[in-house]
């Protein structure tokens, strides 16, 4: 939350909940997926566009409360939405369903910081966007985060390289 306030002076108690919230969600998602594995009668893109239209079906009632239902859709919306659909979609979420199973829960659970981190990055170089006291300090919680299982990781590493082999 450090890394997206758009302001110096505080944060919202709501964004606060709302993140803690994506937090747990996208933490049981990451633990359930590798749980659940998915069956192999079922390809990756079939699962995950089976999860993108129930988690679409699940938030529509939210969206069209919050936001109305669009008055019109021109080919620029329209040309927005596919990309959304697909790119963004299909293939990030298709992508990340892949990985994880691949990965454990706990690296897998680190990529999720590298989400605002990205985007505050793309923002400064790409839309002028400046960096105040807390964005930077977002960034050095987020760096050191994922450098500090690394670095617990190589010295393990090392410690059973150096352990001589069990004799027979």
């Amino acid at each position: 939350m450090v890394l997206v306030t758009p302001d110096q002076n505080g944060l919202d108690p709501a964004g606060l909940g709302f993140a803690l919230l994506g937090a747990l969600s996208m933490a049981a998602g990451i633990v359930l997926s590798k749980r659940w594995a998915r069956p192999p009668d079922v390809s990756q893109l079939s699962l995950t566009g089976w999860q993108l239209v129930f988690g679409g079906l699940l938030l529509l009632p939210l969206a069209a409360w919050s936001e109305g239902i669009p008055t019109s859709l021109d080919p620029r919306h329209l040309l927005g939405y596919g990309y959304l659909i697909l790119l963004g979609g299909v293939l990030g979420y298709g992508l990340w369903f892949a990985g994880i199973q691949k990965m454990s829960a706990f690296s897998a659970s680190l990529l999720g910081t590298l989400s605002p981190l990205t985007a505050t990055v793309l923002g400064f170089l790409w839309m002028d966007e400046s960096f105040g006291p807390l964005q930077w300090l977002g960034t050095l919680c987020i760096l050191t985060a994922l450098t500090l299982p690394l670095g617990f990781s190589l010295k393990r590493h090392v410690a059973q390289r150096s352990q001589p082999a069990p004799t027979q």
